[in-house]
Parts: structure tokens; C-alpha cells; sequence
């Protein structure tokens, strides 16, 4: 089905306005096409960059000080390849960071970029719907919304990992994870088994045994993820 004339004038025109708020350099052409002043599109231009590039500076400080200079084109380059999707303004902090991450980068800044959006993530996610049964390790386990597991690969190291989650006092947790912790939430989250199944997989794949001391860093850990908001149990 063909689009009417005046559809296809209106997407002409969106895409005008995109190349000239996203765009490295706005162009006459665009500039002339639009209704109004270039003056005032350009002003335009410049205000939708400052606020975008504000919010995403605002939520990965640490990134951005690794980044060092780079970050300014890190983010010129972000605009300009069109990468803000969602129509959720807030989404630009995650959008960048995830373009920002398929460029060549160092295992710290990748880290730093997976926390701090996380962080971001967990913090504007939505609260889970309705009652969930009783946590235990005979329960089937899933992450909340409100929560992220991240994982960062070493060079000749276990992979860096940690639960970023939001608890019911909507505050903003991590739990870094152990090599052993990280298989475990790994196996918790896959689905399918228990908790309790699912550790013991673990530890054979691991060649660990299930004694005092691996059901104490396995109840440690579950503690500490349903403190912290992180988990939940799937109905039976």
C-alpha cells in the first residue's frame, strides 16, 4: 500500500529535523527545508544536544573520566549514528553506553560502562507486578525487573561480574560476585531447576564439594540478592 502524499511530505520532513539535530554539521539544505529561521533551528540543534549529552555525562561520571577527551566524541559520534531509539529520553544513558561498548575498549572502561548503566537501568525500571511465592533454594529463581547481572571477560582472569538491583527503598545496590557466586547466579537465573538442583550442577561442573562451606557462600549469596531486591521466585 502506497503512502499519500502528504505522509510521505511529513516523514520527509521528520527526517529533516533528525539530520539536523543528530547530524555532525547541519546542513543548508536541511536547515532551508524547515519552517522558521536556520537561526532558530539551530538553537534548536544545540539545545537538544546540550540536554542529551548532559544526561548521559550525568549518569556514567566514571566512564566519561576514563574516557578522558574522548568522551566528547564518544557521544558526537553516538548522535550521529542515529543510536537514540526509544521514546523514553532516559534511554539515551543505556543506548550510548551499548554503542559506546561495540568500539575497541579496555576491560576497565567496559566495566565502568556496564555498572554505571545498570545503575541507570535499575534505577528508572519499573516495580515487578503482583506477589511472588516464598524465596528459598527449592524455589525456581529469576532476577526482578528492577535488577542486572553484568559481566566483564579478563584476559587470563574469571570474568569480572556483579548484581546491580534496586531494593523495596528504591536504593541502588551492587553485590560483587565471586568466580564460584558467578556460576551459581548464573545456574539460579538459567531457569528450569531449583536453586538447590541448579548449585548442585554447579559444583560438579566446578569440582566442588557440596559441604558446610559451599552451602554457606550459596545461603550467603541468596541473603544478600533477596535483601538487596535482586531475585524473586517463579510460581511452581
Amino acid at each position: 500500500m502506497s503512502s499519500s502524499p502528504e505522509s510521505s511530505a511529513l516523514a520527509a520532513y521528520e527526517s529533516a529535523v533528525l539530520r539536523v539535530c543528530y547530524d555532525r554539521r547541519a546542513s543548508d539544505a536541511d536547515l532551508a527545508s524547515l519552517d522558521g529561521s536556520g537561526e532558530r533551528w539551530l538553537l534548536y540543534r544545540r539545545m537538544v544536544r546540550r540536554r542529551l549529552t548532559r544526561m548521559i555525562r550525568d549518569a556514567l561520571p566514571q566512564s566519561f573520566k576514563l574516557m578522558g577527551d574522548e568522551g566528547t566524541e564518544a557521544v558526537v559520534a553516538f548522535l550521529a549514528s542515529y543510536g537514540t531509539r526509544s521514546r523514553f529520553i532516559r534511554d539515551c544513558v543505556l543506548e550510548f553506553a551499548e554503542h559506546r561498548l561495540e568500539a575497541p575498549t579496555t576491560p576497565e572502561l567496559a566495566w565502568m560502562l556496564r555498572l554505571e548503566s545498570a545503575k541507570w537501568a535499575c534505577r528508572h525500571a519499573m516495580d515487578d507486578v503482583g506477589d511472588a511465592p516464598e524465596l528459598s533454594l527449592e524455589a525456581v529463581l529469576s532476577f526482578s525487573i528492577s535488577s542486572q547481572f553484568i559481566s566483564v571477560q579478563r584476559a587470563g582472569a574469571p570474568p569480572r561480574a556483579a548484581v546491580v538491583s534496586r531494593n523495596a527503598s528504591h536504593r541502588v545496590t551492587v553485590r560483587k560476585l565471586t568466580a564460584l557466586e558467578t556460576a551459581l547466579v548464573r545456574a539460579w537465573v538459567a531457569g528450569g531447576a531449583a536453586a538447590s538442583a541448579a548449585s548442585r550442577s554447579v559444583a560438579r561442573e566446578l569440582g566442588v564439594e557440596v559441604d558446610a562451606a559451599f552451602v554457606e557462600v550459596m545461603a550467603t549469596l541468596l541473603t544478600d540478592l533477596v535483601d538487596a531486591g535482586a531475585v524473586r521466585a517463579l510460581d511452581p
